[in-house]
């Protein structure tokens, strides 16, 4: 998540537009840019040998597991803000299709709720917006945003598994709120391996999106490593002092 701080950072209006996709060795509970680090439970989490960070994005507490993340950065000239999800979304949606998933994608609104703030309230899976993915009625993707001067950066979280269920251990809560939390994730997501009995890899997901990528073909698509100059301005970025 540094690396797409840094990277979204630099970009400017001449500069490419960015995908990346990542996963999380060990496991690790992110929260959003803006919520306060007092309601995770290091202790917790590093007895699991677990990690935390604080991303970029804004949104609430994911414990990242059994996922494919994603991260998109646009320059602002190219998308707005609701574009932008609206077309990653798209994307995912399509490519889930192509994959026999019978998933759905929630109507487009103009403008994105307003998030509570109550602790019980607080899972970022729990939360829809504009053109969310679900399956029987139940959110199977989250997305966050940050938005910079010139580009856009948007966070996403496709879940495969169910470990993602266990974000309220990590959390400083009452057991009776923990209870509510999990409950309420139980409640309101699904995952990829709850939809249909075949298990599928992160890798078969990233090559069906490229696929729908290439189908379109006003996209130029360009895969780059990263330089190492790129992974050391990354390394001395710090979420937390900001």
């Amino acid at each position: 998540m540094a690396i797409d701080t840094y990277l979204a950072r630099k970009c400017n209006k001449n500069t490419d537009s960015i995908l990346r996709f990542y996963g999380w060795k060990p496991f690790c509970l992110s929260i959003g840019c803006h919520q306060n680090m007092n309601i995770v439970d290091l202790k917790s989490l590093k007895h699991k040998g677990f990690h935390y960070v604080r991303r970029p994005s804004g949104g609430r507490a994911i414990f990242h597991s059994q996922e494919l993340t994603y991260s998109a950065i646009f320059p602002k000239p190219v998308l707005n803000h609701q574009r932008l999800y609206e077309f990653i979304h798209l994307l995912f949606f399509r490519t889930l299709r192509s994959l026999g998933y019978d998933v759905a994608i929630q109507e487009s609104r103009s403008i994105m709720p307003r998030i509570k703030d109550q602790s019980y309230d607080f899972p970022c899976f729990t939360k829809s917006a504009y053109s969310e993915l679900h399956y029987d009625g139940k959110k199977i993707m989250g997305s966050a945003q940050k938005i910079l001067k010139n580009a856009i950066l948007q966070h996403g979280s496709l879940l495969i598994g169910k470990a993602h269920e266990q974000l309220p251990e990590y959390l400083k809560e009452s057991d009776e709120n923990k209870e509510l939390i999990k409950s309420e994730i139980q409640r309101k997501t699904k995952c990829l391996n709850e939809i249909k009995s075949d298990p599928i890899t992160p890798e078969q997901i990233m090559t069906a999106f490229i696929k729908q990528l290439e189908l379109n073909k006003t996209i130029v698509l360009n895969f780059k490593d990263l330089h190492s100059s790129e992974l050391d301005n990354a390394r001395l970025i710090n979420i937390e002092s900001e």
